[in-house]
């Protein structure tokens, strides 16, 4: 039930109650610790607090799962009798077991798209690449505010996070089934059974809504829903009342058995 933005009067509003809090939230912070010699440890005992804390490094990876049958992604993953690798910018996927059939069976390139992939999900049937990048969009026209001109170039880059869903049922025939990329910084992703979770934060352009009339709204590419992008209009994206610091959070979810069912995204 929480409220909607609807307009851009609306969202210039929340951005300056969040300024206004910003700066309270500041000078309360400076009254709490001016007073207090030390309050501020130096570089060198944080770094030594840190190392003390891990206890020693981990030159490894493997999967944390905090929570049983939610799957959390990680840079390898194996289902016993192949692995799966994030490898200096491609997927490498080999045959480990038996030992003496081990083999790299494909390796998946990413440097044409522009990405980077950074985390893997593997089950029986599907392989989930999660990438991060940068990608040059249209600059879609808005109307400014009366009194302001305007200059926009015609494209301009984004930071997004792409979903990659390749089907892994025959090893001898991997094939990509399902893409689903969106605007921002990635947060974090989760997976149940079939159903995939994405988290993005993007970050708002304070700049191009209260000087340009510019909404900045957060877009996303679903190859479910063609090859056109689908930008979130302020009349569904929702805001958490007295929230201090502004930002754009995607949470994005799909089902990897239905590669023709539309992504749920709320912002």
């Amino acid at each position: 039930s929480l409220p909607v933005v609807g307009s851009l009067g609306k969202l210039k509003s929340l951005l300056q109650q969040m300024d206004e809090a910003n700066i309270y939230y500041a000078e309360d912070a400076v009254r709490s610790v001016a007073p207090s010699a030390g309050a501020f440890p130096s570089a060198g005992a944080v770094q030594q607090e840190s190392k003390g804390a891990n206890g020693s490094s981990q030159d490894y990876s493997q999967t944390n799962v905090q929570v049983q049958g939610v799957d959390e992604a990680d840079i390898v993953k194996t289902d016993g009798k192949y692995i799966y690798q994030v490898n200096n910018g491609k997927v490498v996927i080999s045959k480990a077991y038996p030992v003496s059939e081990m083999k790299v069976l494909k390796v998946i390139p990413f440097d044409q798209d522009n990405i980077t992939p950074t985390q893997l999900y593997v089950d029986e049937s599907f392989l989930v690449v999660v990438a991060t990048g940068s990608k040059t969009i249209s600059d879609y026209p808005v109307k400014p505010a009366p009194g302001i001109e305007i200059y926009p170039p015609p494209y301009r880059s984004q930071q997004v996070v792409k979903a990659i869903v390749y089907d892994i049922r025959d090893k001898n025939n991997i094939k990509q089934v399902r893409s689903l990329e969106l605007t921002g910084d990635y947060l974090s992703s989760r997976k149940v059974g079939t159903a995939l979770y994405l988290v993005v934060n993007k970050y708002i352009d304070r700049y191009r809504i209260m000087e340009q009339g510019r909404a900045d709204l957060p877009v996303y590419w679903d190859s479910a829903a063609g090859s056109s992008p689908v930008e979130i209009g302020l009349d569904k994206i929702r805001y958490f009342p007295d929230c201090s610091t502004p930002n754009y959070m995607l949470v994005a979810g799909l089902d990897l058995s239905q590669p023709a069912k539309k992504a749920n995204v709320s912002t």
